[in-house]
């Protein structure tokens, strides 16, 4: 009798575990950002594994919001029911990169720029489309950073005529905050 509750424990058990077993998935999205600045477009792909209604994901994205940088990120989101479709919060946390690091406006003005932090949270509603197939929609907070270092050459019209050296250095840090809207599809 001992042996038969056993076998049969472990096979409720075994089911039990089954039924919330690691899954891929990947979500592509695009949306639209809008601050106090402007108004831009963005692009992300997040690719990680889901679990018993949490995610947990790299993503890499492109973000056109003031200077264009491309945001890389963990993110982790949870669906607050146990339903194909269902509410979801999110996280996502990581560097913003600048897409183009240098640039020579003129002959004497130039500038560099360095990395900064990239964090968003929001709310989103996922409805299944077909399989594993869903549509994604969400809203949130979104928030980035980047560092200019802008450097200046001054021409001096009497000795020395030193021309080659770039002699004011000014950095400027900026923070952009927004409100991101996105859409997408993922499996």
């Amino acid at each position: 009798m001992k042996s038969i509750i056993t076998v049969s424990m472990l096979l409720v058990c075994f089911q039990l575990c089954a039924q919330h077993k690691v899954q891929f998935q990947t979500l592509n999205q695009v949306g639209f950002l809008k601050g106090r600045n402007n108004d831009a477009l963005q692009y992300q792909s997040i690719n990680g594994i889901r679990y018993n209604g949490y995610s947990l994901g790299i993503g890499v994205g492109v973000d056109h919001y003031y200077y264009r940088t491309v945001p890389v990120f963990g993110e982790v989101r949870k669906d607050l029911f146990h339903k194909k479709e269902s509410p979801f919060i999110y996280a996502a946390l990581g560097s913003s990169l600048p897409w183009i690091k240098g640039v020579n406006a003129n002959t004497w003005h130039r500038s560099e720029f360095s990395k900064g932090i990239f964090y968003e949270a929001g709310i989103g509603y996922k409805v299944p489309v077909k399989g594993r197939l869903f549509f994604n929609f969400s809203v949130g907070y979104s928030q980035k950073s980047l560092h200019e270092t802008q450097y200046t050459k001054v021409y001096r019209d009497f000795p020395p005529y030193d021309t080659d050296t770039w002699n004011n250095a000014m950095t400027f840090d900026y923070t952009f905050r927004r409100i991101s809207v996105k859409a997408g599809l993922g499996f």
